[in-house]
């Protein structure tokens, strides 16, 4: 049995930034299979492939990865699952294929998948969210062999805190992939201030939001943690406005630091780093 809540994309937030100039990196054009987008946590990864879903008119499949689909059944299960959940017809074939094969070798039941998609003729989008999860070599080598193969139109889009070991060097080559990194996600200025004015509801002058986006490299979790701990320092001492600038340090960052970053490493990378 599959739980059916791995398939539901985050439902985008009305008031969020909208990042118009990451949508139309992320659009399908003529050669390209892999939106790659690689960022440590807290990069709204995950939000700005929602919204790309929303703002987009092909069907798509999504996927939100955990630890449990390390294994390359459970895998291709949920991933073909996910076409199921959303509205893709004729997977008898790969789903018998896949429950029928003995073994990691699920060449077969990808055939299938392919076959499936390739027949149907419309160009699905899939997204994968949280890839860095995944650390089988197999999986690895069977999702590189389904890109490979993919019918034309088809767009796989992976977000993972790390670069997945898919051989990217040649579909960059072939023009097959879009980067999105560290340096395209993080905050402009201009997106800094609408994000403290219209997501977070917050009075800050430009200056202020100028000078957060600047301290945080805008990173958008520590911009977010600054603007609440601004928010309940405001309430504490019974302000309406904002009187002082945001620091963006504090208990609330560090927090999140440990549970999200550093709670996820090995110990050694963790003793490596302290």
């Amino acid at each position: 049995m599959l739980l059916n809540t791995k398939f539901l994309r985050p439902s985008p937030d009305r008031r969020a930034v909208q990042r118009e100039r990451l949508n139309a990196l992320l659009d399908p054009s003529d050669n390209k299979r892999l939106n790659l987008i690689v960022a440590p946590a807290g990069f709204g990864k995950s939000t700005l492939a929602s919204q790309w879903c929303a703002h987009t008119t092909a069907p798509t499949a999504w996927l939100s990865l955990d630890s449990h689909d390390d294994k390359p059944r459970q895998f291709w299960q949920y991933l073909i699952g996910a076409f199921e959940h959303a509205g893709l017809m004729g997977l008898e074939d790969a789903k018998k294929q896949l429950s029928q094969t003995s073994g990691d070798d699920l060449t077969a039941a990808i055939t299938c998948l392919i076959n499936t998609l390739a027949t149907e003729g419309t160009p699905w989008s899939l997204i994968l969210d949280d890839y860095h999860v995944i650390s089988s070599a197999d999986i690895h080598r069977q999702l590189a062999w389904f890109i490979d193969y993919l019918p034309p139109g088809m767009l796989v889009t992976l977000a993972s805190r790390t670069e997945p070991p898919l051989p990217l060097a040649r579909w960059r080559v072939r023009r097959q992939v879009q980067d999105i990194y560290p340096s395209l996600l993080a905050f402009s200025e201009d997106e800094c201030l609408s994000f403290f004015r219209d997501t977070m509801a917050m009075d800050l002058t430009e200056p202020e939001a100028r000078a957060i986006c600047q301290r945080t490299e805008g990173w958008v979790a520590a911009m977010q943690l600054s603007a609440l701990s601004g928010a309940a320092q405001q309430e504490s001492q019974g302000q309406s406005t904002l009187t002082a600038p945001i620091a963006a340090e504090g208990k609330l960052i560090s927090d999140y630091v440990l549970t999200e970053v550093l709670e996820q490493l090995s110990d050694e990378l963790t003793e490596f780093l302290l």
